[in-house]
């Protein structure tokens, strides 16, 4: 990170999350540097925000890019005295909570893509990356990653996403989207916390994209192809493959229709 940032503070009065917010014009990801900030004692709630990203981290090693200051691109430390085994939970609020914060702000329906993807339209809006560091014998360290496509063009979009810009809408700011996503997301994670991670899905449920279909998930460079049953209470996906019970998937790729796939 570097000297380049101002900071500022988000939170709502209770509230663990947006208590030190840094906003930086540019750097290499958003996750490294709130995990080493975490690593130099920062406390639970800090919030660090980049108008631009060299090496965004998305899921499965791949890279989140956009144009500067056209993405909402945050990263958050927790610290939840919650068992590891919850923590694909927390993903899965995170992305509703993201959901419900971006309706507040345009006239638009979000479904959610398991694991991690906002979808728009049948397109990915944005994404959630969750990453865990052991921290003491009772708790680990959190960095929960965040990003969405606010007023991205579509010639700057990969393919098969999109941004609210493009959706129609008239894009918020960075800072009324991260504002409303606090709140949301500081009232899903305090349920979180106090439920021990067991969380209520059906919110999420409600807006599982692809949901009933039959889908292809690629697993560690596995394909499996049945329909996509449910989500279970521990985040991972039911799918019904013929001729066996119900597998459970715990990652992976979920793609629409049976297909081949090159892995």
């Amino acid at each position: 990170m570097n000297g380049n940032f101002k900071e500022a503070h988000y939170s709502q009065p209770g509230s663990l999350l947006g208590n030190r917010v840094l906003w930086l014009s540019a750097t290499k990801s958003t996750m490294r540097d709130a995990a080493l900030l975490a690593e130099s004692g920062a406390a639970e709630g800090l919030v660090v925000v980049a108008g631009a990203q060299s090496a965004g981290q998305g899921r499965a090693g791949r890279n989140w890019t956009a144009p500067a200051w056209t993405s909402l691109l945050c990263s958050i430390v927790l610290t939840p005295t919650v068992a590891p085994a919850a923590f694909p939970t927390l993903s899965l609020l995170a992305g509703l909570a993201a959901a419900e914060a971006i309706e507040t702000l345009a006239p638009i329906r979000i479904e959610l893509k398991w694991p991690n993807d906002l979808w728009l339209e049948g397109r990915k809006l944005g994404g959630i990356l969750i990453k865990a560091r052991p921290r003491g014998t009772a708790t680990a360290t959190l960095v929960l990653g965040i990003g969405i496509n606010v007023s991205t063009r579509i010639v700057e979009l990969p393919p098969n996403a999109t941004s609210l810009a493009e959706a129609g809408c008239e894009p918020p700011s960075l800072a009324e989207v991260l504002t409303a996503l606090l709140e949301r997301l500081a009232r899903r994670y305090a349920d979180w916390i106090q439920c021990d991670g067991l969380a209520d899905l059906s919110s999420w449920r409600a807006r599982a994209a692809l949901l009933g279909e039959v889908v292809t998930v690629v697993e560690a460079g596995t394909v499996h192809t049945g329909r996509y049953l449910d989500v279970a209470d521990d985040g991972a996906l039911l799918l019904e493959c013929a001729g066996t019970a119900p597998r459970r998937m715990v990652a992976g790729d979920l793609i629409r229709g049976p297909r081949a796939v090159s892995v």
